[in-house]
């Protein structure tokens, strides 16, 4: 009996950390892609983890099933960009200008 309750904390423990580790791992590789468009251009920019905008695109089924890991993201650390900037070019160009010289 006591295997089987060990059993039934480790494997939804693992699963746990494999779901959060993924979704790390995503968010790391990730980038800002453009959320709302209009006839000027991009309005709003929005925090894309790797493979959730592939080629611009928005994947819903992956929205929905890190839902809550990306709502977490996307309050706390990734926020929205309303800007006609792409923020990737400012972060990359911050990032330039914050390294030490040599």
């Amino acid at each position: 009996m006591k295997k089987k309750a060990k059993l039934s904390i480790i494997v939804p423990s693992a699963l746990l950390v494999f779901y959060i580790a993924s979704y790390a791992i995503m968010s790391v590789n990730g980038r800002y892609e453009p959320s709302v468009v209009g006839p000027s251009g991009v309005k709003s920019w929005a925090w894309a983890p790797a493979s959730f905008a592939p080629g611009g695109w928005w994947k819903p089924k992956r929205i929905y099933a890190f839902g809550p890991l990306y709502i977490l993201d996307t309050r706390f650390w990734h926020k929205d960009q309303y800007c006609m900037d792409d923020p990737n070019q400012l972060m990359e160009r911050d990032a330039r200008n914050s390294r030490p010289s040599s």
